[in-house]
């Protein structure tokens, strides 16, 4: 008897360990060591999603191409010239799978001038689909962090979008309703013919 209870107090952790980790791989894509998407809970008071949402990869390529962000008083992509690559096919497989109460997170680095000197920079956005538009609120557009890790090995802390509380940064995209400088609705179908 005595045996059997402490073999369940040993084994009770592990499987705890094992749930957590099943969960997490529902919920995390990560093709690299700080790029992910997520699926978590919506934040509080938050309308239903759309979701699952059936968008293919090249739909996704297709709304989030043109998304400029302000940096240093220019208008420029705010994703990476291959970084949507990556991206489309796990955002695609992430909204298909995320349920009402979820919202996506993403992390993505990368070097947005292309070349090799040019800083690693990270994304951080939060993503839901709703009312025919896919919702983009991104928080840092042109993080520096990767420094700090890898000389200090200090571990970063990211922050997403929020619905709650606006970032700084300011987005535009031809066709997108701005509900705040931060936050982009893009449109998921073209508009119809004026009445």
């Amino acid at each position: 008897m005595r045996l059997r209870r402490w073999t369940l107090t040993l084994l009770l952790p592990a499987l705890v360990l094992l749930s957590v980790r099943a969960q997490d791989s529902q919920v995390l894509w990560q093709p690299a060591a700080f790029t992910w998407v997520k699926r978590v809970p919506a934040e509080p008071g938050a309308a239903p999603s759309a979701h699952p949402a059936q968008l293919s990869p090249e739909a996704l390529r297709a709304l989030l191409a043109p998304v400029k962000v302000q940096v240093d008083r220019k208008q420029v992509p705010l994703f990476g010239r291959d970084e949507l690559k990556e991206l489309a096919p796990i955002l695609s497989e992430a909204l298909a799978q995320a349920r009402p109460g979820e919202d996506l997170l993403l992390l993505s680095t990368c070097r947005h001038g292309g070349g090799l000197m040019e800083p690693t920079e990270g994304l951080t956005a939060r993503l839901f689909v709703q009312g025919d538009a896919l919702h983009l609120l991104v928080h840092d557009a042109r993080l520096e962090f990767l420094i700090a890790y890898q000389a200090m090995n200090v571990q970063p802390s990211f922050t997403y979008g929020a619905r709650a509380k606006a970032s700084p940064e300011v987005l535009q995209a031809p066709g997108a309703a701005r509900l705040r400088p931060d936050w982009l609705a893009l449109p998921l179908a073209a508009p119809g013919p004026a009445a």
